[in-house]
């Protein structure tokens, strides 16, 4: 993958610098240094409320194989109100792996029983992509495990007439 050069405005006093498309889009969005009126890593700092030495790495480039992590490049795509894809653009990172399903909080009213039968549903719905993978024997095992829901037979329960209270019978 090609990278994109990274073209430095003109430093100021304390030599931190912002790179273009950063400091154009720090000017738009405010993040000017009260001193020198211009975009400076410790403006971004304060905007993102990522610390000005990991900002300072990200916008030279200087962040390990692995990239920043999808955390960082959201804040900074909060932070410049562009999409998580054109700071990954910028940085020359290429697509963020996308963010792990996470069931809804009534997930933990589920029965253990339910949640069993939820999983076999996500493994089996998954079966494809999880092969392609390399999905673990124990995951294949977990959807054998779980067997078939069986359905509730539905019993009637005879209904009694209410008992009458002292508070709910007719005073006269």
């Amino acid at each position: 993958m090609r990278t994109q050069e990274v073209t430095w405005s003109r430093g100021n006093r304390s030599g931190t610098s912002v790179p273009e498309p950063w400091y154009t889009l720090a000017q738009k969005n405010g993040m000017i240094d009260p001193g020198m009126g211009v975009p400076s890593i410790a403006a971004i700092s304060r905007q993102t409320g990522i610390s000005a030495m990991t900002v300072s790495r990200i916008l030279r480039r200087e962040y390990g194989v692995r990239g920043p992590s999808p955390a960082l490049v959201k804040r900074f795509a909060d932070a410049f109100r562009v999409d998580p894809s054109e700071v990954t653009k910028f940085l020359g990172i290429g697509e963020l792996p996308p963010e792990p399903w996470q069931p809804p909080e009534a997930a933990g009213y589920l029965s253990d029983a339910d949640g069993k039968l939820v999983t076999q549903l996500i493994l089996r719905l998954t079966r494809e992509a999880r092969g392609k993978a390399g999905a673990s024997a124990d995951e294949e095992e977990a959807v054998e495990e779980v067997a078939p829901a069986k359905k509730a037979r539905a019993t009637k329960v005879a209904r009694r007439p209410a008992k009458a209270t002292a508070g709910s019978r007719k005073r006269g």
